[in-house]
């Protein structure tokens, strides 16, 4: 998805036109070196059904720190296989993540990862929770869930395990709609080949500390 892509396209998917050409230039430079080690990742774990992603924090001051890590179907997160999302993703930074199913299972991969969005001082300022399921048979499907101070990623893996419907919501601590919650998350999956599914995530960190969680 991402080497077959122009830069412009990169920028619309993370909904990043509008932002200085420098941090424009950056967010590019680091999507394609991000998508090289994911290349090499696919080539060395070689075919079956797998999920490659990145993850950007389109942010100038806040940070995302993960907080929790799991995998319900699949390989272990600690396979040599699989690379974990990295603990911490700075402002403009990204991480990625890359997850398999378990040899000779006949199943697919159900993961997933939270971050807390940190300001400068470390206060907590909200929490986003990202889980996916590419399943043995059938479709892709992922969930976001945005909270104020909640984990809540077995209730997206939940919600992947038992629905074919891909969601960006908010929990009871947000009192904003699902349009509202996607003007700052962006979400774009594309399948890589027939058993890898790519999945591209931007979050435009800043403008949801500002609209969507408020002073907490």
């Amino acid at each position: 998805m991402i080497a077959k892509s122009s830069d412009a396209d990169l920028l619309t998917a993370l909904d990043a036109t509008s932002y200085k050409e420098t941090t424009k230039t950056l967010l590019i430079q680091r999507i394609r070196q991000s998508d090289q080690k994911l290349t090499i990742a696919k080539n060395n774990y070689g075919n079956g059904i797998s999920v490659k992603g990145i993850l950007t924090n389109v942010s100038g001051y806040h940070f995302l720190k993960r907080i929790d890590l799991k995998q319900e179907t699949g390989k272990s997160w600690d396979d040599n296989a699989c690379i974990p999302p990295t603990t911490n993703i700075d402002p403009l930074e990204n991480c990625i993540f890359f997850h398999a199913k378990a040899d000779g299972a006949a199943k697919g991969c159900r993961a997933g990862f939270t971050v807390q969005v940190l300001d400068k001082d470390s206060v907590l300022r909200g929490t986003i929770s990202v889980a996916w399921e590419n399943p043995y048979v059938g479709n892709f499907v992922y969930c976001c869930m945005v909270s104020k101070n909640q984990d809540n990623l077995q209730a997206c893996l939940n919600h992947c395990d038992k629905s074919s419907e891909s969601k960006i919501i908010g929990d009871v601590t947000i009192q904003l709609d699902e349009n509202k919650i996607k003007q700052f998350i962006t979400v774009n999956v594309k399948a890589d080949n027939q058993s890898t599914a790519y999945i591209l995530i931007g979050i435009k960190t800043d403008d949801m500390v500002r609209q969507v969680y408020g002073d907490l």
